[in-house]
């Protein structure tokens, strides 16, 4: 980057309020949500991943060896938090947060085209599944009544709606003609008859209301049955916040009760059904059928635990699947599974230590997915995936080739057809692993940043690679060209900001307890290793740069001070520090000499300071002949340009500027590309969404050919490509 043209004063493009002759092309995006998602990763027909992140929803080519190319479909305007595959395995239905939160419906292949449009849930919808002919869709919301609604997709017609349940709802899942959606302390089976639901309630006995996670079903097709005998006599199963597993089979008197008062996590339909769903929730399963505009529910009816020693109560469920005899299994916030046959509890399995998030029913067995944590009490491994047969009298626990960790946490899972298992975890990491060798062939496929705010961005200052630092304690280095991770190491707390040094070869790390620390990176052997630490403030470091003769680095913290340090020969040593600032800074700029460096607070008020003396730099003539190394400032009378009319302040989170442009993130999830200068009002811009929220960073890098974003809310890092208009391909 020639930094003299960072002095917009020499530039010919003065007062030229066009937008750039560049745009951005969405490349990459490094990670998946998995954090309050589940059952969120599938395979397509041809063998590709789906899966989605902030709002933005992704299929990826893992086909390939490197898998190193995705496509986007950007239909959606906010988070998507749910989806489904249709069962011709080329459509899926994707389900967004909002107040008027919409399903859009797609194409995987080609050009991603959006084939329905689905919109009436409140608040957000939670979890859809569609019915064994891919011609109906259940969808369950996250409102206060989680909401139950029956879509013909196609034609955009709701066919009926109805309150799931007060109570949290987990799954939804159809089986046959029926849905079953379950959730804290209630399971309910569905039946549509004609444009109404109808629902029985699962019943627990003595054991009493359990929250179940999830639901499965294993199902044989006999054509020698009819299709009245195949929906009377199905067995469910459903894994309950303990950890055990409870079976249903059908009960002879069924009675039909209100919608449960828990929230409901899922709802499926049953194969081969269209008028049949369960639901699961807060302690609650429900059987449910359309009847007209109705949903008409029958409770569950639990039966002696399978120990004999207690009764059995509803647990929190909050996953579904199905077998084989039609039977339901549901996933419990304990570990246990719930085997059903129709609306009454089998029995239970205790599968896990923890939650059963997610559950995959495929040909010849069932995979289920939990979080898993060390016990005090115990040393054994954690085994938070397991694969079983069709009674689940045995499961076979897959091994994780995974760093050591205090807790694992599968929040997705699914099985292709040549037996590979692939697994979303909550550290945002998406996993293959062959089912034969018991996890020895895994590979990872998606990497990313787990829950927590994402803020810390820097780029190597010659590579084409770039660091992040996350509130999930990790320092990555990523590759723009394997479109992976280089090196990732846990800092042990969170990180609020970083800067490589203009050698590339060190880089400072900022703490959200005011803690810096100096780490040295080493390209050749792919490490990162703490070489020295301080704290000097108790508040968050916001930002961290280095002068460019690398001899000094200034850091900025939450309760408006700056420190100077020296860190030749890999130490930190103070020289330096200013106290009296108005505000909090969060973006630094030095100068190319090393001897100024510019401020900006959060209250958008900029200060110029000799470095490291402190002093305050007021003289124009003497700011007038400054040029700046870079520009991450988002305010500036040469960039007035790049702010909205009658917007407030705090719009902008975050600006870079290159040669001749400047790209901006603000709070609506809006990457901006802008020229640069733009000192007018009114420039024009060109606009990029992706993002839920609030864009936190953003960097060229350094061959100017990349463009990184990263979402504070929604963890994720956005690639995008910096392409000149006539070498953009032609639409056709």
């Amino acid at each position: 980057m020639a930094s003299d043209l960072l002095n917009p004063q020499i530039s010919q493009h003065l007062g030229d309020r066009t937008a750039p002759k560049a745009t951005l092309r969405l490349e990459w995006i490094y990670g998946y949500r998995a954090a309050n998602c589940r059952s969120n990763i599938h395979l397509t027909a041809n063998n590709e991943l789906v899966y989605f992140s902030a709002a933005v929803a992704i299929v990826q080519n893992i086909r390939d060896k490197n898998h190193n190319q995705q496509r986007f479909f950007l239909g959606h305007d906010d988070d998507i938090i749910s989806s489904c595959l249709h069962p011709d395995k080329t459509i899926v239905a994707t389900g967004q947060i909002g107040k008027n939160a919409q399903i859009c419906v797609w194409n995987t292949q080609g050009i991603m085209k959006l084939e329905s449009l689905l919109q009436g849930h409140v608040d957000g919808v939670g979890a859809m599944s569609f019915n064994v002919n891919g011609e109906k869709l259940a969808s369950v919301g996250i409102d206060r009544n989680n909401t139950i609604k029956i879509w013909e997709w196609r034609r955009g017609k709701l066919l009926a709606t109805v309150a799931g349940h007060t109570e949290r709802v987990f799954d939804i899942n159809y089986h046959g003609e029926h849905v079953i959606t379950c959730g804290v302390k209630h399971i309910r089976f569905w039946t549509l008859l004609g444009n109404t639901l109808q629902f029985e309630e699962g019943y627990f006995g003595k054991l009493g209301a359990q929250t179940l996670l999830c639901i499965g079903h294993f199902f044989t097709v006999d054509t020698k049955q009819s299709t009245e005998s195949t929906d009377n006599d199905y067995l469910c199963f459903t894994g309950a916040i303990n950890g055990d597993l409870y079976g249903w089979k059908k009960c002879v008197n069924i009675s039909t009760t209100v919608a449960s008062e828990e929230r409901t996590f899922r709802a499926l339909f049953r194969p081969h059904s269209d008028t049949h769903f369960v639901s699961v929730g807060v302690k609650h399963l429900k059987f449910w059928s359309i009847a007209g505009n109705t949903l008409v529910s029958k409770k569950p009816v639990m039966t002696t635990a399978v120990d004999g020693n207690r009764g059995t109560k509803m647990q929190t469920m909050l996953s579904i699947a199905f077998g084989p005899e039609d039977r339901t299994y549901t996933g419990s916030m304990t570990g246990l599974v719930f085997i059903w046959r129709f609306n009454t509890l089998e029995r239970t399995i205790k599968a896990h230590r923890g939650p059963i998030f997610s559950m995959f029913s495929s040909d010849n067995c069932l995979i289920t997915g939990a979080k898993e944590k060390p016990s005090l009490t115990s040393t054994d491994v954690l085994k938070p995936l397991k694969v079983w047969d069709f009674d689940m009298n045995k499961g076979r626990s897959i091994k994780l080739n995974l760093p050591s960790t205090d807790t694992i946490c599968v929040r997705s899972v699914c099985r292709n057809s040549q037996g590979k298992i692939l697994i979303g975890l909550k550290s945002s990491d998406i996993i293959e692993i062959d089912d034969g060798s018991s996890g020895s062939q895994s590979k990872s496929l998606v990497f990313g940043h787990g829950e927590g705010q994402l803020w810390a961005l820097s780029p190597h200052p010659t590579k084409s690679i770039f660091a992040t630092g996350s509130y999930d304690r990790n320092l990555v280095i990523w590759s723009t060209n394997t479109k992976g991770l280089i090196v990732k190491v846990d800092m042990k707390k969170e990180i609020r900001s970083v800067s490589f040094n203009p050698d590339g070869n060190l880089l400072a790390v900022g703490f959200t307890d005011g803690q810096i620390s100096l780490v040295t990176y080493s390209l050749e052997n792919k490490q990162l290793v703490e070489t020295t630490k301080t704290r000097e403030r108790n508040t968050a470091i916001l930002c961290l740069r280095f002068s460019p003769d690398g001899k000094i680095l200034v850091a900025s913290s939450e309760n408006s001070c700056i420190d100077f340090f020296d860190v030749q020969h890999e130490k930190l040593t103070r020289v330096g520090y200013v106290t009296h600032i108005q505000g909090a800074v969060s973006q630094i700029d030095w100068d190319t000499s090393s001897q100024y460096i510019r401020t900006t607070t959060i209250g958008l008020h900029t200060v110029i300071f000799r470095a490291p003396a402190g002093e305050e730099i007021k003289n124009q003539d003497e700011i007038e002949k400054m040029v700046w190394n870079t520009w991450t400032s988002p305010i500036g009378d040469d960039i007035i340009g790049i702010w909205p009319k009658d917007v407030k302040k705090d719009h902008i989170n975050c600006a870079h500027a290159i040669s001749s442009a400047i790209a901006t993130g603000d709070d609506h999830g809006a990457v901006k590309l802008f020229r640069f200068p733009c000192p007018e009002p009114g420039a024009e811009c060109k606009i990029f969404y992706g993002h839920s929220d609030n864009v936190t960073n953003v960097r060229f890098l350094a061959n100017e050919r990349y463009l990184v974003s990263l979402g504070g809310d929604d963890c994720c890092i956005f690639l995008w490509k910096c392409v000149m208009e006539s070498n953009l391909p032609n639409e056709n």
